[in-house]
């Protein structure tokens, strides 16, 4: 090959020879089996990161609206997030009776005290939050030390 004369016809050429000789290896073509596979495992991952993208498209309407949620339950899509989620859509907004509705490892009192730190939800408490914040601080920071 001449450098600067290249064409289609020459490279098809000179695969040609190169193909004659026996020095081109063949490509590998899956089985339909192993296609299909991979075709699942990509639509798989597709649906799992369009799913991660609609939670925190949700998780930030929710802070939006002064909802801290994630600071309360680690997935809110949980069983006890959505309890209280479909809490709040009904017009409840006390802390204490929200916190009853955990399932699961957090205790009430403290999902309690992070209701009322973390949210706007309790009106009368929101209106005193400024001069308690300390107070809450210390209470969650006491808690934490114990575990």
């Amino acid at each position: 090959m001449v450098l600067g004369h290249k064409s289609d016809v020459k490279d098809a050429e000179w695969i040609a020879d190169i193909l004659r000789h026996g020095l081109l290896k063949g490509s590998y073509i899956p089985s339909r089996e192993q296609r299909e596979l991979r075709e699942l495992a990509h639509y798989r991952k597709k649906l799992i990161q369009e799913r991660s993208r609609e939670i925190n498209r949700m998780q930030k309407v929710l802070e939006g609206a002064n909802i801290k949620l994630s600071s309360v339950a680690s997935d809110i899509l949980g069983v006890s997030a959505r309890s209280m989620l479909e809490a709040i859509i009904n017009g409840i907004d006390d802390p204490k009776l929200l916190s009853q509705l955990t399932q699961g490892r957090m205790s009430n009192l403290e999902l309690m005290l992070l209701l009322l730190y973390y949210t706007g939800l309790d009106r009368e408490q929101s209106s005193r939050r400024s001069r308690n914040n300390e107070k809450y601080t210390n209470i969650l920071l006491q808690r934490s030390q114990y575990k």
